[in-house]
């Protein structure tokens, strides 16, 4: 999915059922169009009743055990 060019690295992370956050770093061929794209390859995959939320920061945490975790769910913690 994120294949499509314009992300260096990405998170997503569910606290609910309904929604998901998805952390982006952004690199240089990232355009006005690519949360766009991004956005409607998800919603396809997690269906229209998600609500996406685009977060663009600067790193992504890396846990002790130094394995990157690309989707994280936070349900029935």
């Amino acid at each position: 999915m994120f294949r499509s060019g314009g992300v260096e690295q990405y998170q997503i992370v569910q606290n609910c059922i309904e929604e998901l956050e998805v952390k982006i770093i952004k690199n240089q061929h990232y355009t006005q169009d690519t949360e766009l794209v991004l956005k409607n390859q998800l919603q396809e995959c997690v269906g229209s009743n998600v609500v996406l939320t685009f977060e663009y920061v600067n790193e992504i945490e890396v846990p002790k055990s130094g394995k990157r975790r690309y989707i994280i769910s936070n349900i029935g913690l």
